[in-house]
């Protein structure tokens, strides 16, 4: 149960190759602690301009997909890269090629509107406050 050493797969097969993929997963595993497998040899690539869908029941392993992508969880075996990047590795580069909308809004009750903004503007730079406050402004 090893995951691949290369990330090219069978065409013939009718999957996609990794290379060149903007969202990739090869041979992936995952497992909290102890507990039953979340991903289970999981192998996907998203090519530039598509859309997909990660569709399943809860506990499907949708989330924590989504979350290797982001850095968030290590896999605890294979290899996931976002446009060729190791996300575990490289974050921050990792995430300069995401955008991510979490199903729960992170929002702090006690920040203002204003506040998010500024904090989203410390987290990323070369976020323009002005421009997001406006846009908030005219949103009303």
């Amino acid at each position: 149960m090893s995951a691949p050493s290369a990330a090219r797969t069978d065409r013939r097969r009718g999957v996609t190759e990794s290379e060149g993929a903007v969202l990739s997963a090869t041979g992936l595993w995952k497992r909290y602690r102890r507990g039953p497998w979340a991903l289970a040899d999981v192998s996907i690539a998203i090519q530039p301009g598509r859309i997909v869908a990660l569709v399943g029941p809860n506990g499907a392993g949708k989330s924590t997909l989504i979350r290797t992508w982001l850095g968030f969880e290590r896999p605890t075996r294979g290899d996931v890269r976002v446009a060729g990047v190791d996300p575990w590795r490289r974050r921050k580069d990792a995430l300069r090629e995401l955008g991510y909308i979490p199903q729960q809004p992170a929002l702090y009750d006690e920040l203002s509107v204003e506040e998010h903004v500024d904090l989203a503007a410390y987290l990323r730079r070369g976020l323009d406050r002005r421009a997001a406050l406006a846009r908030i402004d005219d949103l009303g």
